[in-house]
């Protein structure tokens, strides 16, 4: 098996892809050969497509029926040598044009510098031909490409799998890195990630347990805990009982603390609070299970308000046609059925 090494190139082909699994072949950056590579792996929060710049760490196979390829370990992954050559074809995914790409080359080799180093600037003031629309241009399409690629590095350094690492990307884009730094608990709203894993995050990244946080992921998680047993919603108490064992310690969780938790949850449309479910009960819901309740109660609804096809039933239901039968002949109501 062949040893694991830092890859980057742009995408000539996608030859299959399901989900986040693709099938790729690539022009790997530094291959004089300049020939297409196969490449199969994940490639979470990345738009890979015909065209486009993808950095990953791989290791060589030999595949009996289609020969030597890339198999893909971890994607994305951070760049740590910024080649002229990367820069370039990262600008050229990114859509930056070839005559400003030269102009960047050219400058660089004129100052002494990188291509990287020029980019990092933010000043493209000295690129030849270059207006002050072209310059901002290209300096926020280096930057958005920086961000996403750091971002979704982050996810991955944390050791979130592949599938999750997409879900948060959905959820939170290139801002996840700021938020998940501040509060790693809001990880919870997000299918696959459990409040143990959200505490362990939040112990690599150096952010206080005490942090408010944690406790409006330790009741997001409660309900959603309660849902997957099989109740429609989780009742304050219940909320209350989940948190305290879930938080144990010398002192519990102050009552109030978890009441203002549930609140900033609320308004922030985290959670759904029904009031109106039965007599002295508040019912908590997320945001989906509440919506699915709705249509459920509005479509029961419409459907007591129609009546009983009887035609229809000893038509197409033999045994429900012969209950409507023996109800006719005793003179039960049909509606009653």
């Amino acid at each position: 098996m062949g040893k694991n090494n830092f890859f980057s190139g742009a995408v000539t082909s996608v030859l299959y892809e399901n989900d986040d699994f693709r099938i790729l072949r690539i022009y790997v950056d530094g291959d004089s050969r300049k020939l297409p590579v196969a490449v199969k792996g994940n490639f979470p929060a990345q738009n890979v497509q015909i065209g486009s710049w993808i950095a990953f760490e791989g290791r060589w196979k030999d595949n009996k029926q289609y020969g030597k390829q890339l198999e893909v370990v971890r994607s994305p992954v951070p760049v740590n040598d910024w080649t002229d050559e990367r820069v370039d074809n990262a600008l050229m995914a990114n859509g930056v044009g070839p005559s400003v790409r030269f102009g960047l080359r050219r400058t660089a080799k004129q100052e002494g510098s990188t291509l990287f180093d020029l980019m990092e600037s933010g000043d493209l003031s000295g690129v030849k031909g270059l207006d002050a629309f072209s310059q901002t241009h290209t300096i926020t399409r280096w930057k958005s490409l920086r961000v996403h690629l750091d971002a979704a590095s982050f996810m991955a350094d944390v050791g979130l799998s592949s599938s999750v690492v997409s879900k948060i990307w959905k959820t939170f884009g290139t801002e996840l890195e700021d938020v998940v730094t501040k509060d790693p608990w809001v990880l919870v709203r997000v299918a696959g990630v459990t409040f143990k894993e959200a505490d362990s995050i939040a112990i690599r990244l150096g952010v206080p347990l005490t942090n408010p946080g944690r406790i409006r992921g330790a009741v997001l998680a409660a309900v959603q805990e309660t849902i997957r047993e099989g109740h429609v919603f989780a009742t304050t108490n219940q909320v209350v009982h989940w948190v305290h064992k879930t938080m144990p310690g010398k002192t519990k969780v102050a009552s109030k603390d978890i009441a203002e938790a549930i609140k900033f949850l609320i308004d922030k449309k985290s959670l759904m609070l029904d009031r109106g479910t039965k007599p002295g009960v508040s019912a908590l819901y997320d945001s989906w299970h509440m919506g699915l309740e709705e249509e459920c109660a509005q479509e029961l609804a419409a459907r007591m308000k129609r009546g009983v096809d009887v035609k229809y039933l000893r038509k197409h239901y033999a045994k429900v046609g012969d209950r409507v039968r023996d109800a006719e002949a005793r003179g039960e109501d049909l509606e009653a059925l």
